[in-house]
């Protein structure tokens, strides 16, 4: 049975108490997921909030370069992921890898989309860079 962690401030964090996930198929236990305590969830919103004034200053390229490699990875296990999904929500696995496809797609269009700006007159000295970096 896999043991599911939570990525916060950069590491993978288990809490005291879990979660058993199960299949509604055969009640199969799949795995278990953190029950986070309230402290543990008010830590992982103030380094969420920490992070934030780093990752506004990224440019929209550099954050959609992010998002592309999300969709990417869900690409690339799509198989993998699928497989749990369907147990875990008793779907068809082909429906299920449809599901992690199309939201690999979402992902990339929404990254796309924050790149693009739409209602403004650029001029050509306007146009923002693929990095902010110097």
């Amino acid at each position: 049975m896999k043991q599911y962690k939570n990525y916060i401030n950069g590491e993978w964090r288990v809490s005291e108490n879990e979660i058993t996930i199960s299949s509604p198929i055969n009640n199969e236990a799949l795995g278990t997921v953190p029950a986070m305590t309230q402290a543990e969830v008010d830590d992982a919103m103030a380094s969420a909030r920490a992070a934030l004034p780093a990752w506004r200053a990224l440019s929209a390229v550099e954050r959609a370069a992010y998002l592309h490699k999300a969709a990417d990875i869900l690409e690339r296990d799509q198989e993998k992921i699928g497989e749990i999904l369907a147990k875990e929500v008793a779907k068809g696995i082909k429906a299920a890898v449809g599901e992690v496809v199309r939201t690999a797609d979402l992902i990339r269009y929404a990254a796309e989309e924050g790149i693009r700006i739409h209602g403004q007159v650029m001029e050509g000295g306007g146009f923002e860079a693929a990095s902010k970096k110097n």
